[in-house]
């Protein structure tokens, strides 16, 4: 559930190719594309360590040495820069135009997603009530109505306990699917990617926005799980014995679940595919199995996944809405309520926000190469 690295494609270096070609210093220069590129320094012969994307000795002497050797044979002061220096093709008369969208393209990637987690969390805020947390967004003005996002009721504990028993008969299954829980500990890139063929490179702007859009997920999760403060299956009993690490913070709803479930809408807005499409319920079958792992590995109740399910749906509309797709700022809001006896249930309310922002100016940006990358591998329309 955790993040490392500031893009889906960094993170994912941590367990994939790129990452391990930056560790060996073989091909250096894809170290510094993830969290842990600086690691690429330590193989000297990589192109990485010496283009400046990382510290080394023998460049500091290099770059003053090169400086020297070609800068005092020119003559003159250090304020005639202007005449000695004509760009190609274009001469910078003025500085642009402040607060634009299309500054985006100007920065590093990492700086984008903070870019744009703060202009999607700037419009949200929590509510906490006796047992329910809701979601909102915030509009401008202060006799404004928030309008509600998403939110989860806290089941009673008897429902935990009651599920303790469907959490230790899915032990069975862990000798089966004890690969699939470790290599889902993190986000599922890999699964992701075989699934819809997102290659790091080729599909770096998609994979850019989806890490912003999960991101933003496991904050707002967070917040959940905070204010909900529910036990963990150990918490309760030492039979279930969990095969990995159990987290430190709350079961309710599910991180692994709340991710799935988003990746799962905004993915197929990009692709312009329905849920009821072919790629539509294989990823819904997808996301269904990585939660169920995470009950077989002994860390969540069912019904955290339930919660998680309906959170990340919920997130997904909000988050697509905001980028600018479909007419107006509409979504659909989520209710989950854990305290019905006959079950969990969701109540699904259509929200229209009539006043602006309508669009995250900077998310739009982003949203239109990442559907842009999609269109080219084939997914334009159902």
């Amino acid at each position: 559930m955790s993040f490392a690295g500031s893009t889906l494609a960094g993170s994912a270096g941590s367990a994939g190719s790129a990452g391990s070609a930056g560790s060996a210093g073989s091909a250096g220069s894809a170290g510094s594309a993830g969290s842990a590129g600086s690691a690429g320094s330590a193989g000297s012969a990589g192109w990485s360590g010496y283009s400046g994307a990382v510290t080394h000795p023998l460049l500091y002497d290099a770059l003053v040495r090169s400086r020297d050797g070609t800068t005092d044979e020119l003559g003159g002061d250090v304020a005639d820069w202007e005449q000695d220096w004509r760009p190609p093709r274009r001469t910078l008369v003025d500085l642009p135009k402040i607060g634009k969208a299309r500054h985006m393209a100007r920065w590093q990637p990492h700086i984008r997603g903070f870019l744009a987690e703060a202009e999607l969390l700037q419009n949200v805020r929590f509510e906490v009530g006796k047992q329910r947390v809701q979601l909102k967004h915030r509009r401008p003005g202060a006799d404004r109505k928030a309008l509600e996002i998403a939110s989860c009721i806290r089941p009673p504990l008897a429902i935990f306990k009651q599920q303790l028993a469907d959490v230790e008969s899915y032990a069975r299954l862990r000798e089966d699917r004890m690969a699939e829980i470790l290599t889902q500990v993190l986000p599922q890139v890999s699964f992701w990617s075989a699934s819809l063929s997102l290659d790091a490179d080729r599909s770096r702007h998609t994979w850019e926005l989806l890490t912003i859009a999960l991101k933003f997920s496991m904050s707002i999760t967070m917040q959940f799980k905070h204010a909900l403060v529910c036990p963990r299956p150990v918490e309760l009993s030492w039979r279930i014995q969990p095969v990995v690490m159990t987290p430190g913070y709350g079961t309710y709803p599910s991180g692994h679940a709340t991710e799935a479930s988003m990746f799962t809408t905004v993915a197929l807005a990009l692709m312009n595919q329905p849920i009821d499409s072919p790629v539509g319920q294989h990823l819904v079958r997808l996301q269904r199995r990585i939660a169920e792992n995470r009950v077989v590995a002994g860390l969540h109740y069912p019904i955290d996944s339930e919660a998680g399910f309906a959170l990340g749906q919920a997130l997904g509309d909000y988050f697509v809405a905001r980028c600018g797709v479909g007419d107006g700022l509409s979504w659909t809001a989520r209710s989950f309520d854990g305290t019905a006896a006959a079950g969990a249930q969701t109540t699904l309310t259509p929200i229209t926000c009539d006043n602006p922002p309508a669009t995250a100016a900077l998310l739009a940006y982003l949203w239109k190469a990442a559907q842009a990358e999609m269109a080219a591998t084939g997914f334009a329309g159902p």
